[in-house]
């Protein structure tokens, strides 16, 4: 029987493809942290979590290997996964207490750490959504496997992605209020997170001092936003010092 034209030009548009193995057991056979995405003239992952996952761990000087690999592979659905022989976690501040245990348990770091998790997170994830930086998103969140996928596949898996995290936006939206969501046309929402800046500017080690984990957590937020959310709002809100921070983390973590 023979295929219609207009039928067989469908198909011949999306090619049937083998695709690499997409779901796989984690390894622990050695020390691996599995992120979404790494940035190709660096190698750092560019998801918030996973670069101070990332950058902790070499400022530990712990071996380990980083493999890009689907959310699924963990049982949150989420990234970072940190695998070793004896430990696993999603959790930054799981990794730091497993390694250093004296730094979770001080108070000081505690509360700017909190300001990370709460205002900074927030508004990197609010600035994906609210303005539309779908580039940023595919950079950071659309991983290898997809991008050599059929576009069928990758467009498919673009939009389920966005949807995803405009339903997670919205939900926090409804949960806290426009008053306590980043929102880059609400005055008290840009106040809020300029004095975090401030705050964690204040609090960052400088010249030939050590890196501390709070260096390294402040990287993890800076260095994306940098690198990916030129023109936004939340670009502009940037000091200078956490941009100079970036560089001198950047130089100490290679």
């Amino acid at each position: 029987m023979k295929v219609p034209e207009h039928v067989r030009k469908v198909f011949d548009s999306y090619p049937v493809a083998t695709l690499p193995p997409y779901l796989k057991h984690p390894s622990n056979d050695e020390n691996t942290l599995y992120v979404y995405s790494m940035q190709k003239s660096t190698g750092l992952p560019l998801d918030p979590h996973c670069l101070m996952m990332f950058s902790f761990l070499k400022l530990a000087g712990i071996p380990f290997k980083t493999e890009i690999a689907p959310p699924q592979l963990s049982k949150e659905l989420s990234l970072p996964l940190y695998c070793a022989s004896e430990f696993r976690t999603t959790i930054f501040d799981h990794l730091v207490k497993h390694y250093w245990s004296d730094v979770v348990s001080n108070a000081q770091f505690a509360v700017y750490k909190a300001l990370l998790d709460t205002w900074v997170n927030d508004a990197w994830y609010a600035t994906i959504i609210e303005e539309r930086k779908k580039d940023a998103m595919d950079i950071v969140y659309g991983d290898e496997v997809m991008k050599t996928s059929p576009t069928l596949v990758a467009a498919i898996f673009r939009r389920e992605m966005y949807t995803a995290f405009s339903q997670n936006y919205d939900k926090t939206r409804r949960r806290h209020g426009d008053n306590y969501v980043y929102d880059s046309k609400n005055p008290k929402n840009i106040v809020r997170v300029t004095n975090a800046f401030t705050s964690l500017s204040n609090q960052i080690t400088e010249g030939d001092e050590k890196l501390s984990v709070l260096d390294v957590a402040v990287f993890g937020y800076i260095y994306p936003i940098l690198t990916l959310l030129q023109g936004t709002e939340l670009h502009e809100q940037v000091p200078e010092v956490l941009k100079l921070h970036c560089d001198r983390v950047l130089l100490q973590i290679k």
